[in-house]
């Protein structure tokens, strides 16, 4: 289980970049919808409604059980970074890997333990049971690898997720790839923090 303490200090760093922030602006370039009377975007991630409220960058929604408190607060911080920082540009439409990210290649060792170690363990021969998962999350199939799924776990960041299925030569494989443009909407611990996430539902889903 994640330590949450690690991540207060910057959760309190997002909630005051959030709050000098316009609300009006953020809705517009982020495309979550923001209501000025109840002063709160409403953001919807995975099927889950997310209240957040500006200026205090509180974070409403329901508990997770299986995300633990330092999973939370990475997301609660990952959501404040999208609503502060998004360009209101749309997808590139040609994928990145995590090394091509900026400062991805420093950090690939725990981004492949994290994310594509479990991803290929326990789909790498069980296609069927990604494609189960894929759709199950809302995901849309992609033409790559043996098996494949994306995700817009926000408005303008895509994820694609790759399988290559083992044989007796060589071992199953997977692969995390970004749109060229969602490093303009968020730092690359968050999309890192979001490919983990989406790994951790698929293998839940599956």
């Amino acid at each position: 289980m994640e330590d949450q303490n690690k991540y207060l200090p910057g959760l309190r760093q997002a909630a005051q970049a959030f709050a000098a922030g316009d609300p009006s602006g953020m809705a517009w370039a982020s495309g979550v919808p923001y209501d000025p009377a109840a002063g709160a975007f409403t953001l919807t991630y995975f099927g889950t409604r997310y209240i957040i409220r500006h200026p205090s960058g509180a974070v409403e929604g329901p508990a997770d059980p299986d995300e633990g408190e330092g999973r939370a607060t990475r997301r609660k911080i990952c959501f404040l970074h999208y609503l502060t920082q998004a360009t209101g540009g749309e997808v590139a439409g040609r994928w990145l890997s995590y090394r091509q990210m900026k400062g991805g290649q420093f950090h690939f060792n725990v981004f492949r333990t994290e994310a594509l170690a479990p991803l290929a363990r326990r789909f790498g021969e069980d296609l069927a049971a990604l494609r189960r998962a894929g759709a199950a999350l809302g995901g849309e199939p992609l033409d790559s690898g043996d098996a494949a799924y994306f995700f817009l776990p926000l408005p303008q960041v895509r994820l694609g997720f790759i399988l290559y299925a083992g044989d007796a030569e060589e071992e199953a494989a997977a692969n995390i790839v970004f749109d060229a443009a969602a490093g303009e909407h968020l730092p690359t611990d968050d999309l890192a923090f979001l490919a983990e996430d989406i790994t951790r539902r698929l293998i839940a889903a599956a």
